[in-house]
């Protein structure tokens, strides 16, 4: 009985003294993720409680959107989107979507302190403990402003390079440095009485004028 005891102890001693172990090794790591996440300056990375308000908020966070962790702490969610976006409840549909599907990723319009807007890629995690349990959300924001603008920038070039295209009273026809055809115009279409499905990318001028005298010996 006294030796059965005594392994049991030991059992018990050693068990709790791994434990330990495990749990001065966890508490580690969390620390060291958390300096990780906190000296993080080039996104916002922060935790929301299940209702949607802020429990924890990094540097980027602060330099992102202008709020000190002081002033973060406890604000909802809705407090970084427009008026009009919170007025049509994206912010509660955005951690519906995460809490239902795991992950929910976006780009829009939000708002800082000052009032000022950005242009935020955003992705919003759920987050479970090991046991399962619901805790909140993570969510990583990046300042997407500047690539949308130059998209926005490239997008109105196109438009007005297809309007002129479109409306020039010349035939055109461009050809890359392989030969091949890149784009043309109505007008080029019209003179030669062609389908709009008749000209495609990476024709040769050879094919496109055999198309063009067909169609005018055809005709």
């Amino acid at each position: 009985i006294t030796a059965a005891a005594l392994i049991t102890l030991v059992c018990g001693i050693v068990t709790a003294v791994s434990s330990l172990r495990v749990q001065a090794a966890t508490a580690v790591r969390e620390r060291e993720f958390r300096i990780l996440v906190q000296g993080i300056s080039d996104y916002a990375i922060y935790m929301l409680t299940p209702e949607g308000r802020v429990a924890s908020w990094n540097a980027g966070a602060g330099k992102l959107k202008g709020y000190s962790e002081e002033e973060a702490l406890g604000r909802q969610l809705g407090d970084f989107y427009l008026p009009e976006d919170r007025a049509a409840g994206k912010p509660e549909r955005a951690l519906e979507r995460a809490r239902a599907e795991g992950r929910f990723t976006v780009e829009g319009w939000r708002v800082c302190k000052d009032g000022s807007r950005f242009w935020a890629h955003v992705t919003t995690e759920a987050v479970h403990d090991e046991r399962g349990i619901f805790r909140g959300y993570a969510k990583i924001t990046r300042d997407m402003t500047k690539p949308k603008q130059d998209q926005d920038r490239l997008l109105k070039t196109s438009a007005n390079l297809d309007a002129a295209l479109t409306y020039m009273h010349q035939g055109l026809c461009l050809y890359g440095e392989d030969s091949k055809l890149i784009l043309w115009n109505q007008r080029f279409c019209d003179l030669y009485g062609l389908a709009p499905d008749a000209l495609q990318v990476g024709m040769t001028a050879e094919e496109v004028l055999y198309a063009a005298l067909s169609k005018i010996n055809g005709a």
